[in-house]
């Protein structure tokens, strides 16, 4: 057997070693986390998934708007005013607002405002 040889079985069998040892302190870990019982691996597998979906409902349920504020912000050098949804908290659900414009078209809203109330009210009932 060469020098090179008996190197690379030294490491072989040194990573063997390791990789035993991390399977050891894993199944220990494991043991401490679950108790004695033993838990398969679907059973936790199912358990993580379930921890995952509710997690991702937690994160919807703050993400989702219940509530709006406003918000005067430059766009492309012009003062543009902006309505945010923002969550229980208050906080923004969104970098980009459900709606924005310019003085111009804000203009244009004031002075339709009656029409734009009748139409709301048209299609709430």
């Amino acid at each position: 057997m060469t020098e090179q040889e008996k190197l690379l079985a030294e490491e072989r069998k040194r990573l063997e070693q390791e990789a035993l040892a991390a399977t050891e302190n894993f199944e220990a870990t494991n043991e401490k986390k679950w108790g004695s019982e033993e838990v398969s691996a679907a059973e936790r597998i199912k358990q993580l998934e379930e921890q995952l979906k509710a997690a991702k409902a937690e994160a919807k349920e703050k993400k989702k708007a219940v509530g709006t504020t406003t918000d005067i912000y430059q766009y492309k050098g012009k003062n543009t005013f902006g309505i945010f949804g923002v969550n229980a908290d208050g906080e923004k659900t969104s970098n980009y607002p459900i709606i924005s414009f310019q003085a111009r078209k804000a203009q244009v809203i004031l002075d339709n405002l009656d029409d734009i109330k009748a139409f709301v009210e048209m299609e709430s009932k």
